[in-house]
């Protein structure tokens, strides 16, 4: 009888997690797009302008860029449509974290769906889902924390199992072996 395999060792674990929290940012990103693009804006413009002119009048021009667009967003009502289109591709962002979790999950032999704990799993999962589809709620890293607790969860079920293992391995060296 051979000792049961992890289904998350560490390595897996913090790829997993870090790439959660990867998809986690860029959902936070997006779904704060009004606010970041001034900031993005003029950080473009900064390093464009820093390769011509150097580093002082590049600063002065980026913060003067990223200022007046934010400006402009708040005057023209361009701030809602960019908030739009940053809600939409914070959404498809998280829906394709949940597909590439998923996909990950099964690759490794844990059933999100079926097994000891497939409620809390399934539950966990949806609840990431539907929290990264609703527009400023997303702001919220569930992504990140969904994985985290499914990661936390798979990783309990392998102790569980090891400890199960050597208690059944302690039992039967207990046994005394018939002679005969």
């Amino acid at each position: 009888m051979e000792p049961p395999k992890d289904k998350m060792p560490m390595t897996r674990a913090l790829l997993m997690a870090g790439t959660a929290l990867f998809f986690s940012i860029i959902i936070l990103i997006f779904s704060t797009l009004p606010f970041t693009a001034p900031f993005f804006v003029g950080s473009g413009t900064t390093g464009i302008v820093e390769n011509y002119t150097g580093g002082t009048v590049a600063k002065v021009v980026g913060t003067v860029t990223g200022v007046a667009t934010g400006a402009l967003e708040v005057f023209t009502g361009a701030d809602v449509a960019i908030s739009a289109v940053g809600e939409i591709v914070a959404g498809v962002v998280s829906f394709m974290a949940w597909v590439v979790f998923y996909t990950w999950f099964m690759i490794a032999g844990i059933k999100l769906m079926n097994g000891r704990r497939a409620l809390n799993r399934f539950f966990i999962s949806g609840t990431s889902v539907v929290t990264g589809l609703i527009p400023f709620i997303n702001i919220i890293p569930s992504v990140f924390i969904g994985v985290l607790l499914t990661i936390w969860q798979t990783r309990k079920e392998d102790a569980d199992n090891k400890k199960e293992y050597f208690e059944t391995l302690n039992e039967q060296q207990k046994i005394p072996y018939a002679r005969g």
